[in-house]
């Protein structure tokens, strides 16, 4: 069994990639496409990530967690 980080993965590369074939990109245009969703759920991610930490130490900062 796969971990779910790659399910995860496997079926946003599948979905993304069917999808682009269907709206008649060629195969190396569909896959750039894949790459571009993925870097950009990516960076989601880390942007999420970020501002949850920077709000957490806000939070903290102004006696709020105390």
């Amino acid at each position: 069994m796969m971990p779910l980080d790659d399910q995860w993965l496997v079926a946003l590369w599948e979905s993304v990639y069917r999808d682009a074939i269907a709206r008649g990109l060629t195969p190396e245009e569909a896959q750039d496409e894949v790459v571009f969703w993925i870097a950009l759920c990516s960076a989601g991610s880390l942007i999420l990530a970020t501002v949850v930490v920077l709000g957490l130490a806000l939070l903290a900062n102004t006696g709020v967690m105390t």
